[in-house]
């Protein structure tokens, strides 16, 4: 052989590996079809409940009555107010529904492009396709349990990706009490943040209490009919299981049963894993806790699920040895 078969060819930097070709692909194909779909953040609905909070927080603001002190939940409608304020904004000029997708895609490529084991996975892509299913509000919130996992447990363990997965999470109070417990357990991971991290999590903790209270008042002193059960009772009754067997949704109702039994079957796998694994159970066990006041919970650890039953998954420990580059074909 010559010495240039025996050297090996130089990378040409221009060239797009396989995977960013298909990433480019699914980018535009869910665009396209979340367009075609006229799939938005903003309904524009009075019985979507997301939407009477922000407007109800835009009329506020507009009008100057907006009072946190008086009422403590203001504070967090106004957070989450913020965080959809583009897509609030882009439905308040009537613009077209790619506009929402196009917002929406920076935070779709936060997911997509996971590392596991220094590679990327096909499997990550599903996250172009979950908000033809989900409405965006629910995207946002699977983003955000998607980044603390890969913080956790990927080979991409930026700081930056803890904060948004915290920001997000507080679209869901129940998603938001998943995050803190995930947050507090691995707290030893976050040694250079930990200032930042616990000012976040005073915040969150802040919402959550002012959320919960919120909801214990409401349905302690709904209405009669309003509810079958009272008080605390009534508040549990909110959740997703719940609501579609006292509505009749049937095929929701089987839905979300069926995705009760697939993470209880899942935590089994986990725990059966051994000791090892038990940070890995607790992560996942938020989901349960979450899912005692509203459904998001599950569904909100839809990606987590996807990876490690994909075996998309690094412990912290094995993290920390070097690992050879190799680049996704």
């Amino acid at each position: 052989m010559s010495a240039t078969e025996l050297t090996p060819a130089k990378r040409t930097p221009w060239v797009i590996p396989h995977f960013h070709l298909v990433l480019a692909l699914s980018a535009i194909i869910f665009l396209v079809l979340a367009h075609v779909t006229d799939r938005r953040m903003i309904t524009g609905l009075d019985s979507d409940g997301f939407f009477a909070q922000i407007r109800d927080m835009a009329f506020a603001l507009e009008t100057n009555t907006f009072d946190p002190i008086a009422e403590p939940l203001y504070a967090v409608h106004l957070v989450r107010f913020l965080i959809v304020y583009p897509w609030f904004m882009a439905w308040l000029n009537g613009m077209p529904a790619l506009i929402d997708g196009l917002i929406l895609l920076p935070l779709l490529l936060t997911v997509a492009l996971a590392r596991f084991n220094n590679r990327y996975t096909i499997l990550s892509l599903l996250i172009f396709l979950l908000p033809l299913a989900f409405s965006y509000r629910t995207i946002l919130v699977i983003v955000g349990m998607a980044n603390l996992y890969i913080v956790l447990y990927s080979d991409k363990r930026e700081p930056w990706r803890i904060y948004l997965s915290g920001l997000l999470a507080f679209l869901s109070s129940g998603v938001t009490l998943a995050w803190l417990i995930v947050v507090l357990i691995n707290a030893k991971q976050f040694k250079k943040q930990q200032i930042a991290l616990y000012s976040a999590v005073t915040i969150l903790f802040a919402s959550l209490i002012a959320s919960i209270a919120q909801k214990i008042t409401f349905f302690t002193n709904a209405p009669k009919g309003a509810s079958k059960s009272s008080g605390i009772l009534s508040a549990l009754e909110r959740n997703t299981i719940f609501m579609s067997y006292n509505t009749d949704d049937t095929k929701r109702f089987v839905a979300y049963c069926l995705i009760l039994a697939a993470v209880t079957w899942f935590l089994i796998v986990i725990y059966r894993m051994g000791q090892q694994y038990r940070a890995l159970l607790y992560f996942f066990l938020t989901a349960a806790a979450s899912f005692v006041f509203e459904g998001l919970g599950p569904i909100a650890f839809l990606m987590p699920i996807a990876w490690v039953l994909s075996g998309n998954l690094v412990m912290p420990k094995s993290n920390q040895s070097k690992l050879l580059p190799q680049d996704a074909g």
